[in-house]
């Protein structure tokens, strides 16, 4: 549990202000808001339905308020407010199992998401040690998955030393234009030439072979490296799938 200590001292969380309200009145305001938060998330005004769970928090500190906040940040992709969410859930006290493995859930996606960035950007050191943190947590399958496919393109960057996808993206133009100008030069020698014999009879079918692999390679190079970057792009709430609303939003009350 150290990492969320750390992470919480930083946030910077303060005391609610749940002393300011009688207890009758405290109770009350506190499920309206929860109310209106459950009918902000199904009408998918995720922004407003953090915002009423956060509000439902300060006026009764049930921790489970925080952790339906955490979803509903997700969903509206705002992983800081929703990392901190989480983050708060996991250090309290005498929740359920199955409500942590969710906060634990948001968490890990949102710190995938920061890796994928990481990535993008060439930083791999960075994106190495988000991934250390992560797989230190216990989290879910989704998780799971993601942080799999994190791993083998950490290897991949560190096997091939590549610095991101544009450096992919650059070599697999490079080799486009290469194959392309051997495949022209090739041709114009071909159109000109009368007849082939000799050592042209092996070397025109080689070059023009040689161009062409040199095309199809650079090009399947530009897909992958354009397709990686477009993934990494992609906020977490919108690239792996939530909490489920039946499930990550049950309540106690």
């Amino acid at each position: 549990m150290w990492q969320f200590a750390l992470a919480l001292g930083l946030l910077g969380l303060g005391p609610t202000a749940a002393w300011a309200h009688s207890n009758a009145d405290s109770n009350a305001r506190m499920l309206e808001l929860n109310e209106q938060g459950f009918a902000a998330f199904g009408e998918e005004d995720y922004l407003r339905a953090a915002r009423k769970f956060e509000a439902a928090h300060d006026y009764v500190a049930d921790p489970i308020l925080r952790k339906n906040a955490a979803i509903a940040w997700f969903k509206a992709e705002r992983c800081v407010e929703a990392s901190e969410a989480a983050v708060f859930f996991l250090l309290a006290e005498g929740t359920l199992r199955q409500d942590r493995d969710e906060a634990r859930s948001v968490w890990g996606h949102c710190q995938l998401d920061q890796a994928d960035r990481a990535f993008a950007a060439g930083d791999v050191d960075r994106a190495e040690a988000i991934i250390a943190r992560v797989d230190a947590v216990r989290t879910d399958a989704r998780v799971k998955q993601r942080l799999a496919g994190a791993r083998m393109r950490l290897i991949e960057m560190r096997v091939n030393g590549a610095e991101g996808d544009l450096d992919r993206v650059s070599l697999g133009w490079g080799l486009v234009s290469v194959g392309a100008a051997v495949l022209i030069g090739t041709g114009a020698y071909h159109l000109s030439a009368d007849g082939l014999d000799g050592a042209a009879k092996w070397a025109v079918p080689t070059l023009y072979g040689a161009g062409t692999l040199s095309t199809l390679g650079g090009l399947s190079l530009v897909y992958l490296g354009n397709n990686a970057s477009q993934e990494s792009e992609k906020p977490a709430a919108l690239r792996a799938p939530a909490p489920a609303f039946e499930i990550g939003l049950s309540m106690r009350f």
